[in-house]
């Protein structure tokens, strides 16, 4: 395998690397925020419609970290 391409590749997985990085934090960030709102409303559980929208940003996590 020449330079150019190894160059390439480890680049390509330090870009994956970051976007996993940000989703992650994402993902925490917005469960954290959700959590305090359904904890102002008295409730002690996500609802389904929730728990579908924290699924689509862990898939992101998930598929970028197998990636990288």
């Amino acid at each position: 395998m020449d330079l150019s391409r190894k160059t390439f590749l480890l680049k390509d997985a330090f870009n994956i690397l970051i976007k996993a990085k940000y989703y992650q934090k994402l993902l925490v960030d917005y469960g954290d925020k959700l959590k305090i709102i359904e904890e102002q409303k008295g409730k002690k559980e996500f609802t389904h419609e929730t728990y579908h929208r924290i699924t689509d940003i862990k898939f992101e996590v998930a598929a970028y970290k197998r990636i990288s």
